[in-house]
């Protein structure tokens, strides 16, 4: 049976929307300790991407640099991300997730994953194992540094 790309990037595009929708409903479930979402997918980013831009995380959260400004001052305030100045280039400031930060990001984002994760019990240790094939074989064409995972949604 052939299958055109076309009809793969449609079926991989349909499921992730799905995906990261309830996603997104499981974290607005959860107590965040007063973390927006935008904040949320902010120290996400950072988690996998040490050493980003501003620029960098304003373009995967989906915001300008000047409104994100403002929300990693407030998380740098909370001691959650560090700024430092580049050694390279020292007009390049670059943001790190601290383990405070990271703390925070796991209390929202490991029982989110976990409740989704109790879908894939219906599924049989093979096509389990199936689908994280497919998955390692996605996330190299696309993973842009980021989570691979949560590009346009939120956290």
């Amino acid at each position: 049976m052939s299958v055109a790309p076309e009809q793969v990037m449609e079926a991989v595009v349909q499921v992730a929307a799905h995906v990261m929708r309830d996603f997104r409903d499981e974290v607005r479930r959860l107590p965040t300790n007063g973390l927006t979402l935008t904040q949320l997918k902010s120290l996400a980013y950072l988690k996998s991407s040490a050493g980003a831009s501003l620029s960098d995380v304003a373009d995967y959260v989906g915001l300008g640099a000047p409104t994100l400004s403002k929300v990693i001052d407030d998380l740098v305030q909370q001691e959650m991300v560090r700024r430092e100045t580049s050694a390279e280039d020292r007009r390049r400031v670059t943001l790190h997730l601290t383990r405070r930060g990271g703390t925070a990001l796991q209390s929202v984002r490991g029982p989110a994953l976990e409740a989704l994760a109790q879908r894939l019990a219906t599924l049989s240790e093979d096509e389990r194992a199936a689908v994280v094939r497919a998955m390692s074989l996605l996330d190299p064409l696309f993973d842009r540094g980021g989570t691979g995972c949560e590009r346009e949604e939120d956290a």
